[in-house]
């Protein structure tokens, strides 16, 4: 009768363990791909900057964890994310769950929570006065 107790506590403290891989995996399965930075908002001025479609382009690589810039805006902008080049990348768990579960680390800076829904990626980081950035999956009739 021991046992029987025993077995219950033990399928309760297994539900609690998650592995957090198979939350990233998720994030980075629909993150794969080119995106196009839409907008720009956020930061102490309180900027809000429309992009066309060609000025910023974000192709993410899950398999190695790198993404490939390509930036060619010319305007004066208060904030400019990231240069032509390529970056690596990493999911960390957020320190402020409120907020969100994961945030991005791109070549170890932090740049924010990231949502994914649909073909929409933000990344946002808004909370320490940074800035939303968000994207658009390139779509593949448009090309």
């Amino acid at each position: 009768m021991k046992n029987l107790k025993i077995i219950p506590i033990l399928f309760l403290l297994l539900s609690f363990c998650s592995c957090s891989d198979d939350d990233q995996s998720s994030t980075m399965a629909g993150l794969e791909g080119e995106w196009r930075l839409k907008n720009i908002s956020g930061g102490i001025m309180g900027t809000n900057i429309d992009l066309n479609d060609d000025a910023i382009k974000w192709t993410f690589n899950t398999e190695n964890n790198t993404i490939n810039v390509v930036n060619t805006t010319t305007e004066d902008m208060l904030y400019d994310p990231l240069d032509t080049g390529i970056y690596t990348y990493e999911f960390v768990e957020s320190d402020m769950q409120e907020l969100c579960n994961e945030r991005i680390e791109i070549d170890n800076s932090d740049y924010g929570c990231v949502t994914i829904n649909g073909d929409t990626l933000i990344i946002d980081q808004r909370y320490a006065d940074g800035y939303a950035l968000r994207f658009e999956r390139k779509n593949q009739t448009n090309q």
